[in-house]
């Protein structure tokens, strides 16, 4: 349900993009030729603008939801602004949809093991990676990179 309000909402800015470029070329087009202000294109292009600025902080807001108090102003923001129907699922989404993707443990941790001697290479070599980085960027010299670099390969 969550996946399917964020397709909607996506295919709504879209939607709002074409509408802000056709009531803006058609807005303009009126202006020049008949010198007429038309109000009723005039808040087409407000509205649009409105739905493409308020997107994207929508479907950040949806995404970073862990409780369905956070989700509900912004899903009464997307029915305002974005979709009907996208406010409506995020209205109805349980608890537990909302949070599925939280709880989910990806497979990589499942199958494979995280030991500490894995941490401590990976520890060992990013910090070999930034020791040989300062050297080279002559923020150390050479007997302060050597000193520190038996250093780190000695605790290894």
């Amino acid at each position: 349900m969550k996946k399917a309000a964020i397709i909607l909402i996506y295919i709504s800015f879209g939607i709002a993009i074409a509408t802000f470029v056709g009531d803006l070329i058609t807005f303009v087009l009126g202006l020049i030729r008949h010198n007429i202000f038309e109000t009723t294109v005039f808040v087409s292009i407000i509205y649009s603008l409105i739905t493409i600025v308020l997107t994207f902080p929508i479907l950040n807001a949806i995404k970073r939801a862990t409780s369905k108090e956070k989700l509900v102003p912004w899903a009464v923001v997307t029915i305002i602004f974005s979709n009907l129907v996208s406010g409506i699922l995020l209205l109805i989404m349980s608890e537990s949809e909302l949070n599925s993707a939280y709880q989910e443990t990806p497979k990589s941790f499942k199958t494979n093991e995280v030991t500490a001697s894995t941490l401590n290479e990976d520890d060992t070599y990013a910090k070999l990676m930034k020791l040989k980085s300062l050297y080279e960027q002559g923020l150390i010299s050479e007997e302060e990179y050597k000193e520190k670099r038996q250093e780190y390969i000695d605790k290894f």
